[in-house]
């Protein structure tokens, strides 16, 4: 009987490992090798999320790269934490003696930019004004159009591409600001410092026609040399309110930016990962993501203790004496359970096939509820449970048993006999090979 059983928990342990080998296998050949060892994140704007599309394993101790794919890199700062962890059971008490170093078996196995209106256009010719001042006037109002309309045309790039990038139209972006600039193919650098000139000859020119004005008689300032004075001094607090520096980065990268971006580097080399990402926006300071993404790993050997109950062959029979004549008792075997029922615990050295299933070896021991001795157990197991796992575990079972010592007499027809003298029944301990099954439960936390 005890063969026959070990022999179908061995085939039964096998047959599982055989199947979710293959299964592994499939899941591995579709998740890792499109691409091979990277972990692909894509961002969805209508919900503000990343997300793994498919969902996968990572296999233990491997190196991984992470991407996010659909945004726009020219505008897209990312924050990555990662942070592993293992499933740690805690030692039954009964195992104390078995294993003294507890769970530390697990240990050695393994600000937006606004949209603002321009001010209403000003009369450069007016009759207070020189005509050398008025000229400088015109050319002024024209490099402050030109000026908004390089804000405009960057941020109707950014209103187009805040999502996905299109680099075409921020090339065709860049040559409109050339023309603008009154230039051709003009680098970043001579794209800030154009700006700076149209920038600083506006200015400068509102100072001259405040100086002008400062020179007149009061009764020469007609109303609509005061009202170009104010224009031309908000057309300067305009310029300056926009923070050019910051456009121009964003039509720079826009140039060259890509809809996947390359996050982080990391080795799973524990049970759990945990990747936190958050993504922000550069050019609003908005935040556009901010994820927790839990990665189970599988792969390598891992440690684990259960409780539960166990069943076991090995029996301590009870004697008795009976009379059997005036010289002799015969002794007889009391009726009892044919199994032994035990409460114990085992440590449990596996290989994860999956997140969800372990095949290895147990070894542990059960409290008999009969005699209340120990049954040593050791044998095939096999876990299911991504977290806190339930385990079926066979094999063999050892213990110290009582048998009918040498002095107690065989009888041709098979009884054993003692002395009329005797007062007890002579017995000795043996130990003894029989088998066992179990049903346990691993407890674990996260550490």
């Amino acid at each position: 009987m005890k063969y026959c059983l070990m022999i179908m928990v061995s085939s039964f342990c096998f047959s599982l490992y055989a199947q979710v080998k293959g299964t592994v296998k499939e899941v591995h050949e579709t998740s890792f090798e499109k691409p091979q060892h990277a972990i692909t994140l894509k961002y969805y704007s209508d919900k503000k999320a990343l997300v793994i599309d498919k969902p996968f394993w990572l296999k233990k101790n491997t190196e991984y790269t992470v991407f996010i794919e659909g945004v726009n890199s020219a505008i897209v700062k990312q924050q990555f934490h990662q942070k592993s962890f293992f499933w740690v059971s805690e030692r039954p008490k009964i195992l104390e003696t078995i294993f003294p170093m507890g769970s530390s078996y697990q240990y050695l196995i393994s600000k937006e930019v606004g949209d603002l209106s321009a001010p209403e256009s000003m009369n450069a010719e007016s009759t207070c004004v020189p005509k050398s001042l008025s000229s400088l006037i015109e050319e002024a109002i024209i490099k402050y159009q030109n000026l908004m309309d390089i804000k405009q045309g960057i941020l109707n790039l950014y209103e187009s591409t805040a999502i996905l990038p299109n680099m075409e139209m921020a090339v065709n972006t860049s040559d409109t600001i050339s023309i603008l600039l009154g230039g051709k193919d003009l680098s970043d650098d001579e794209f800030a410092m154009k700006i700076k000139e149209h920038h600083l000859f506006v200015k400068t020119v509102e100072e001259l026609y405040a100086a002008y004005l400062s020179q007149l008689k009061p009764d020469c300032v007609s109303k609509e040399c005061i009202r170009n004075a104010i224009l031309l001094r908000l057309y300067v607090e305009e310029i300056e309110g926009v923070n050019y520096a910051k456009l121009l980065a964003f039509l720079k990268a826009s140039k060259k930016a890509k809809e996947k971006i390359m996050v982080s580097s990391f080795k799973a080399d524990k049970d759990l990962v945990e990747l936190d990402v958050k993504l922000m926006n550069t050019f609003t300071g908005d935040t556009l993501a901010d994820n927790k993404i839990v990665l189970d790993t599988y792969g390598g050997w891992s440690f684990d203790f259960s409780t539960g109950f166990m069943m076991n062959s090995l029996i301590n029979k009870a004697y008795a004496l009976k009379s059997l004549d005036d010289a002799r008792y015969e002794v007889i075997e009391e009726d009892g359970s044919e199994m032994d029922f035990g409460f114990g615990g085992l440590g449990h050295l596996t290989y994860k096939y999956s997140p969800c299933f372990k095949v290895g070896i147990a070894t542990g021991a059960s409290l008999s509820l009969y005699d209340g001795n120990l049954r040593y157990l050791l044998g095939p197991t096999v876990l299911f449970g991504k977290r806190n796992k339930l385990s079926m575990t066979g094999g063999l079972s050892f213990a110290k048993l009582e048998q009918l010592s040498a002095s107690v007499t065989r009888e041709s027809d098979g009884t054993h006999t003692v002395p009329i003298t005797a007062e007890s029944i002579p017995t000795y301990h043996k130990l003894k090979t029989g088998w066992f099954v179990s049903v346990s439960y691993v407890i674990v936390s996260k550490k």
